[in-house]
This record gives C-alpha cells, structure tokens and sequence, in this order.
C-alpha cells in the first residue's frame, strides 16, 4: 500500500514539476525574443534643458552617452566626464527606444519571478526531503522533497539565463552614437527653452480689409 502511494505522489510531483520547468523556459525564450536593428526609427529621446549661460562643451560632456565592451558581446552604458552608470532600461528611454526598455523591464520582471519562485520551491522540497526522513508527524516520500527540490533548482537556473533584449554590442555603439549627434545639435541649437512671445497692438483701419468698423488688433510673433 505504501509503494503505491509514493508511485502516486511520484507521478504527480512529476507532472508538475515537468509543467513548472516547461513553463518557465518558454517564458525565458518569449522574453528574449527578436530585436528591432539599431538603424529603425526611433521615438522622441530625452535631451536636457539648457540653462542661460551654460558653456555647450560643459552640457555634452555632462549628458553625452559612451559604451563599455565587455568582453566579445557584453556591453554597459556610461554618462557624462565621470562615467555614471546607466542601468539599460534608462538607456533605452533615453535614446527614445520604449519598445526596448518594456522588454527589459519585462525580462527583469520574469527573472525576478523566476528567481525567487524557484528559491521558494527549493526550500518546500528542502522541508518536505527533511518530513520525510523523519519520524512522525507528515511523513511523504523522501523522493517528493528531492524531486520538489530539483524543480525549484531547475527553475532558479532557468531565471539567472533570463534577460531584456539581445542588443548586439556594434548596435549598441550606433546608437550611442546617434544620439550623441543629436544632442550635439540640441545644444547648438540652444536647447529646449520656450522662444519669448513678442506682442504689439495694430491699427486697424476702418473699411481697409472689406469690414465696416475699426479698432485695435493684437498681433503675436513667436
């Protein structure tokens, strides 16, 4: 009687566990799906407001984007003359490319879950092995404890592979170096400040334009 009820506890840890690794590395191959090339069109990047009097050689080198290779394919994200970290999600905003940096905020997101479910799973099978070679009380099988236990490993390995966007790194480098040129131009063209509204009243001349009547007519230039 109690070979049949560990083949049954067998099976149905076996069902499970075969579902919950299945499952995650489908989700860990969907986020790390294809990538739009560097050279597609991007959205609107973020640029910094110019203050009055700023020099332009001090606002590229406080802003301006530069690549670290690390390694054959890795790469990292620096900004400005003292090389501040740029983590990739804030580098996808700021060169204006959302759909990368929902990916990558999707991809850290399933790795998160990943990782601590399968912390979680490891530890129940490490309780349930410890119930089981143990007298009295809830007593399972010894192999379910270490079958839950290789399911959570299974998936904590699962989730350290899982990660945003596969950006080759000479992509990387094109568009660091796009934007660089377009905050070069930013800057040159004086930022983003709000041009000064200049307003003067006008005569208006009675009968002129084809109206009866005259007064004043404001006039705006931006």
């Amino acid at each position: 009687m109690r070979v049949g009820r560990e083949r049954w506890w067998l099976r149905v840890l076996a069902t499970t566990a075969l579902a919950a690794v299945t499952g995650s590395f489908a989700s860990a191959r969907a986020a790390d799906g294809p990538t739009q090339a560097a050279d597609e069109p991007a959205g609107k990047p973020w640029l910094p407001l110019i203050e009055d009097g700023a020099s332009p050689d001090d606002v590229y080198e406080k802003h301006a984007l530069s690549v670290v290779h690390v390694g054959e394919a890795g790469w990292r994200v620096n900004r400005g003359k003292y090389r501040e970290g740029v983590a990739r999600e804030d580098f996808y905003v700021t060169i204006g490319r959302a759909d990368l940096a929902s990916r990558e905020r999707s991809g850290e997101g399933l790795r998160s879950g990943l990782i601590w479910g399968g912390a979680a799973v490891t530890l129940v099978g490490g309780g349930l092995m410890f119930a089981g070679i143990s007298h009295g009380g809830f007593d399972p099988p010894p192999m379910v404890g270490f079958a839950v236990m290789g399911a959570g490993i299974a998936t904590l390995l699962i989730g350290s592979m899982v990660h945003g966007p596969d950006v080759p790194v000479g992509e990387v480098d094109a568009m660091v170096a796009r934007y660089n040129a377009r905050l070069r131009a930013h800057i040159e063209e004086g930022g983003s400040r709000p041009r000064l509204i200049q307003a003067r009243l006008q005569m208006v001349t009675p009968f002129v334009d084809g109206r009866s009547g005259g007064g004043l007519a404001a006039i705006a230039r931006f």
